[in-house]
């Protein structure tokens, strides 16, 4: 992947030192090498499916995604707002009609509050482009 982004970094060199973005002059065979080997990934399927791949969670997290619930590869907003919506519900707090309510509200935010970490710290490690 590196040796793209080197290539796609060449590029944008060369086409800073053309007429306009709009109109790349392909004479120079540094723009022209890189264009068609940026042409040729992106139409490539294995590329494609491989980029769709990066942006889906693991599947190991999709029973977190489910103790949420919330669908498999929601938004983040989507996650924060079911993370806090089972708290609210499920928080010992408020389950404290008797010993075996709050101890099983006690278990069931556990399991919220380690799924929730599980799906944030994946986006956070996605995001920053390193592996879980």
């Amino acid at each position: 992947m590196s040796q793209l982004f080197d290539r796609f970094g060449r590029l944008m060199r060369s086409m800073v030192n053309q007429p306009g973005p709009e109109e790349p002059d392909f004479r120079d065979p540094e723009l022209r090498e890189a264009w068609e080997e940026l042409e040729d990934f992106l139409s490539n399927g294995e590329a494609r499916e491989g980029l769709k791949r990066m942006s889906q969670p693991p599947e190991e997290l999709r029973p977190d995604y489910e103790l949420l619930g919330i669908p498999f590869g929601a938004t983040a907003e989507k996650i924060e707002k079911a993370y806090r919506e089972q708290l609210r519900r499920y928080h010992p707090d408020r389950n404290m009609q008797d010993s075996r309510s709050e101890a099983e509200a006690t278990v069931r935010t556990r399991e919220i509050i380690a799924a929730y970490r599980r799906i944030i710290g994946w986006e956070r490690d996605e995001k920053r482009g390193s592996t879980p």
